[in-house]
């Protein structure tokens, strides 16, 4: 153990991503699988509402989104 924190897999969460990775590869966007999360009454960690970063954040970790880079501002 070494004072390491156990992670174990919650079913909810788990059924709620395996979800969020079919909406993407049905080509939905991020915010697309949040709102339907959210009318469809999926609950998000903590009881709260999906948002479109933290659906973008659980599907990098999974592999299966990649974030646009971001485009600097050239001064004028």
């Amino acid at each position: 153990d070494k004072g390491r924190r156990v992670v174990e897999e919650d079913p909810t969460e788990q059924a709620a991503l395996r979800r969020m990775i079919a909406l993407r590869e049905a080509g939905m966007g991020c915010s697309a699988i949040a709102r339907t999360l959210n009318a469809d009454g999926v609950p998000a960690r903590g009881g709260g509402t999906w948002g479109c970063r933290f659906v973008s954040v659980l599907l990098q970790r999974a592999g299966k989104h990649t974030p646009r880079p971001y485009k600097r501002s050239i001064p004028r």
